[in-house]
């Protein structure tokens, strides 16, 4: 299964929920066939995450400061079982 979590910017919401989903998976050991993936409506490629987020996710043991914001493409939809769109706006876009 794949999961893509769709956000305005992907360096908060859908980044953060990408984040906390892997951290969950990692207690399945490898046993769960999920993957996982983020992406933006308007994401600036490339961009870091706010110190604010990887701060926060950082209190919560979760690094966050390697993640890179990764704009929306057609194929994301397409290959995705399970999109989660952060706010209705984005639902409501995609």
């Amino acid at each position: 299964m794949r999961i893509l979590f769709v956000c305005t910017g992907n360096i908060c919401r859908s980044a953060m929920a990408e984040a906390f989903a892997r951290d969950l998976l990692a207690s399945c050991n490898g046993g769960c066939d999920v993957s996982l993936a983020s992406a933006g409506l308007e994401a600036v490629e490339g961009e870091a995450p706010p110190g604010e987020v990887i701060e926060v996710m950082g209190e919560l043991g979760i690094d966050v400061s390697g993640h890179r914001a990764r704009l929306l493409q057609e194929g994301d939809i397409e290959g995705s079982d399970l999109i989660l769109a952060m706010a209705m706006h984005n639902s409501s876009r995609l």
